[in-house]
């Protein structure tokens, strides 16, 4: 079980041949979903749409492959099983062994957030609980529902919410490891994750967004962003 609260159960199953996906249903009043799903605002139908336009996109989403409603009533979606999340791959990570998966990690994920800000795509829930890592560990998307379209707004605007909750939840799963102080967000890491997100825009040819130079300031960045 990777999640069960009010709004949704999240669970993993193996099929004949062994391979992993991930159910999730929502759980949320049946009629009151049946009324969602009328209007074209159920959850479900969200995360569908905003998955398929992030993929359409070239953005590393997770696939959804099947959705439906339960005999009660309720929405299911089921993406492939990749990996852990980002979130609880830092619980678990042996500080001694990991730096260079470290390293790359940071860059992905910089590079990934790069992608989404780009085109315009606002997360309102970008943590790292909701990037899984693949077996090479390359970051995708999961949970795209609460993804928005920013157009019309500066990029700083959608950029500093995204961040702030991304270090937030960073800083939150550093606390669950045995050795919290040697996993926790550095500087250095900091620098390889914005460098990485300016690259994606460098080679579009947008170079470096207006406003990027008020990004996070402090110490730690300086003026080398």
């Amino acid at each position: 079980m990777f999640k069960d609260d009010r709004r949704t159960r999240v669970w993993r199953v193996t099929d004949g041949r062994g391979r992993a996906w991930v159910v999730k249903r929502f759980e949320r009043s049946p009629l009151r979903q049946r009324v969602t799903r009328w209007a074209g605002r159920h959850p479900a139908q969200r995360e569908t749409r905003s998955n398929a336009k992030l993929r359409s996109a070239g953005v590393a989403a997770v696939p959804i492959v099947a959705d439906g409603v339960d005999a009660e009533g309720r929405s299911w979606l089921v993406t492939p099983f990749v990996g852990p999340s980002l979130y609880h791959w830092l619980m678990r990570c042996d500080p001694a062994g990991s730096g260079a998966d470290r390293r790359a990690l940071t860059r992905r994920v910089g590079r990934l957030t790069g992608e989404l800000l780009i085109r315009k795509a606002a997360h309102a829930d970008y943590k790292a609980s909701n990037i899984v890592l693949g077996d090479r560990l390359d970051p995708h998307l999961i949970d795209t529902g609460d993804v928005s379209t920013s157009k019309g707004l500066p990029l700083l605007a959608s950029m500093l919410p995204m961040l702030r909750t991304l270090d937030e939840n960073l800083r939150d799963a550093a606390t669950y490891h045995p050795s919290p102080a040697e996993v926790t967000v550095t500087p250095r890491d900091r620098l390889r994750f914005v460098g990485a997100m300016l690259g994606a825009w460098r080679e579009r040819g947008l170079g470096r967004p207006d406003g990027v130079q008020h990004l996070l300031r402090s110490a730690e960045f300086g003026d080398r962003v």
